[in-house]
């Protein structure tokens, strides 16, 4: 198995278990608990971490919240789409929503991804709820 890179390698569940793709349908699994990591909980993660890097108001990392769980889920307008850029697009409506001072460059780059790839699905998101 290959191991996961990047600051979403750890497990949501174990605090010591760190996540590898592999198995038969290259499902992301937790080395020592064996925790199956879904691309939704894959964004959950990573959206628990931006909040936290960018000091997020309360209000808007709950909105982030519920649109990341909306738009990561099966058949969501971002889905299929990586993780770290759908919990960042999500952070980012979220603050817009919220009129917290929060740039789509800020977001990208805690969220170490580029800027279009967070545009994207951003806008995917926006025409979602329109």
């Amino acid at each position: 198995m290959a191991g996961v890179t990047g600051p979403s390698g750890a497990c949501p569940r174990c605090p010591r278990g760190r996540l590898a793709a592999g198995g038969e349908q290259g499902r992301t699994i937790c080395g020592e608990c064996g925790c199956v990591v879904t691309g939704r909980m894959r964004a959950l993660v990573e959206l628990d971490r931006l909040r936290r890097g960018l000091s997020a108001p309360a209000g808007a990392a709950e909105e982030a919240y519920r649109i990341c769980r909306r738009a990561a889920g099966g058949g969501g307008p971002a889905a299929g789409r990586p993780a770290r850029d759908i919990a960042a697009a999500a952070l980012y409506a979220a603050c817009r929503g919220t009129a917290a001072p929060l740039g789509l460059k800020d977001v990208a780059d805690a969220a170490g991804t580029r800027r279009s790839g967070v545009a994207r699905c951003w806008r995917l998101l926006r025409e979602d709820r329109a």
